[in-house]
């Protein structure tokens, strides 16, 4: 470790996803729109395969307008966390 860190592929194990709200809008200048959800995903190393299926998820999940209106009416993580096991039950 360098100065007390350890390398991610160390303690990541299974993907990670992280779901960021802006109220506002961020503007996205490569689209020309106001962006509102924003999704952080993780990956192990190993296999490749895992990041691809998981992109390929997030991506289904971010067309549904369902999905999309829950996360941006959510006040807490966990009603995001609530819709998003939700839809991926459904899938």
């Amino acid at each position: 470790p360098v100065h007390g860190f350890s390398r991610l592929e160390d303690f990541l194990h299974h993907p990670l996803m992280a779901v960021g709200i802006s109220r506002v809008g961020i503007q996205d200048p490569d689209a020309g729109r106001m962006v509102r959800i924003m999704i952080l995903l993780l990956s192990p190393v190993e296999p490749p395969e895992c990041h691809l299926q998981m992109l390929a998820l997030i991506s289904r999940m971010a067309r549904d307008d369902a999905w999309r209106r829950t996360v941006l009416a959510a006040l807490r993580p966990a009603e995001i966390m609530k819709a998003t096991a939700i839809w991926q039950a459904g899938f």
